[in-house]
């Protein structure tokens, strides 16, 4: 683990020394103690930290989740069990340092064998940079983070916006804006996607549903009704032309008039989705949307006599179509660092280590199959990486490319569950070395064209069992 204090006097490297004996403990309680004694240190010149048995249960989530909260610190390890590996030299970044950021991050990979790390104060930048200039200042942001936080964290995305001051998060499923809510989370959440199942644990957390058919609005009145709840606010979801969810134009006479006998329901918001906004092409069929969905929202805010809250620009709308905001816009993937229009810092980086090197004769077979067969002498490097962990199966045998030392290296043989094979031959490549997925030196996008998908799916693939490491300037 790489530890920088707030003070700009301690030492610029740390080594991490790991003891040869093994304690095996059923819970990592003597470790958070320990690493509080190392914070509450004047001096960091050299710290030590146990090796655990691979296996050993080493991390109780109230624990260090307290731990983490106690010390404003944020590192997420999903997995229960720890496979600690021998020490390395931890060194402290210059330019850090001068700052006095105080952070704690993986920075050993054999630890963690892949990370996901991300900044999330880029989240906070994107709101205050590119989309400054392209929403007008009375636009209310809703900021989605359904998927985890498109895979790079519900809770921790969550709060950095809601420090931000977005006026809305989304999410998909209620079980995340539960989540949400079971840990402080205060700001109006929109759930696109509410269950029958869900309305109970929905009104009780005060979520807000989005309401896209009569059925489903039928059924939600009835569990008011049932609660003895009134005005309870709700967004309507209108097909615009994306033929997903939402009430149709033919449905809306029907929709108004069981909305006026129906004092339980409030209607908020009403907003739609774009299908092409984020494409040059798609520019007549985005702006007939524009038009379908600004004809319903007059016909129900005239018939009901009421002013909603109105949103139909996600990201790629935010980009293209400025002039149509209504009051309220969707930030999604832009969020994240990724644009098809503007060049945004990406905030989530994808690294591994080399965690073996090996030389392979001619006529020998690589991975699994039969047809992975070397035609010469070639050394490959093995990364802890694998399709469980979300990087697809087809991105093997040279379709994807990962980057070590600022060279970009292509796969061979197909990817496994855990690992991933690449064609190092009269490359000076090590084991221990850093591998980059994607991050600051490789586009998320250029691998999601080697999987011949898009950034979305690339990020909210990536497993519970990468751990994700948050770093706050």
């Amino acid at each position: 683990l790489e530890l920088i204090s707030s003070d700009p006097k301690d030492a610029p490297k740390i080594h991490a020394n790991y003891l040869d004996q093994k304690i095996d403990v059923e819970w990592m309680i003597e470790g958070i103690q320990k690493i509080r004694e190392i914070f509450k240190t004047p001096s960091m010149q050299e710290l030590e930290a146990v090796e655990l048995q691979p296996g050993t249960h080493c991390i109780k989530n109230n624990d260090i989740e307290e731990f983490i909260r106690n010390e404003s610190l944020s590192v997420y390890h999903p997995i229960g069990t720890c496979k600690m590996g021998h020490g390395s030299e931890c060194v402290v970044d210059d330019e850090l340092k001068v700052k006095g950021i105080k952070k704690l991050r993986v920075a050993d990979a054999s630890i963690f064998p892949s990370i996901i790390s991300g900044n999330t104060n880029a989240t906070c930048n994107v709101i205050g940079s590119k989309c400054a200039d392209l929403i007008l200042k009375n636009t209310k942001i809703l900021a989605m983070i359904k998927a985890a936080g498109y895979g790079a964290g519900l809770i921790e995305i969550g709060k950095k916006l809601e420090f931000c001051n977005v006026d809305y998060l989304g999410v998909a499923y209620v079980d995340e804006g539960v989540e949400l809510r079971k840990n402080g989370i205060t700001k109006p959440i929109l759930v696109m996607n509410p269950s029958t199942g869900s309305f109970n644990a929905l009104i009780n957390h005060h979520l807000t549903p989005a309401i896209h058919d009569l059925r489903q609005l039928n059924s939600f009145t009835g569990k008011l009704i049932d609660l003895n709840v009134n005005a309870y606010p709700v967004h309507l979801k209108i097909n615009s032309g994306m033929n997903r969810l939402g009430f149709s134009e033919a449905e809306i006479d029907y929709l108004i008039t069981f909305l006026k006998s129906q004092p339980e329901i409030k209607v908020e918001g009403i907003f739609s989705h774009l299908f092409a906004s984020d494409d040059d092409q798609g520019e007549s069929q985005t702006l007939q949307q524009i038009q379908n969905f600004k004809l319903s929202c007059e016909k129900i805010e005239g018939s009901l006599r009421i002013n909603t809250i109105k949103h139909i620009l996600n990201t790629g709308g935010i980009e293209r179509y400025a002039d149509h905001q209504f009051n309220m816009v969707r930030l999604g993937i832009g969020l994240y660092g990724i644009s098809s229009r503007y060049d945004l810092k990406p905030i989530a980086a994808l690294t591994s280590t080399v965690s073996k090197v090996r030389e392979v004769e001619a006529e020998e077979f690589i991975g699994y199959g039969l047809t992975n067969v070397t035609k010469k002498k070639t050394k490959i490097a093995i990364i802890p990486l694998g399709y469980a962990d979300g990087y697809a199966r087809v991105l093997g045998n040279g379709n994807g490319h990962m980057m070590i030392d600022n060279k970009l290296i292509p796969t061979v043989g197909n990817i496994c569950m855990d690992m991933t094979f690449l064609d190092v031959t009269n490359l000076d490549i090590k084991e221990g070395d850093r591998v980059e997925v994607f991050g600051a030196n490789r586009k998320i996008q250029d691998l999601a064209k080697e999987a011949n998908t898009i950034p979305y799916e690339i990020l909210s693939c990536i497993s519970h069992r990468v751990v994700r490491v948050y770093e706050k300037d």
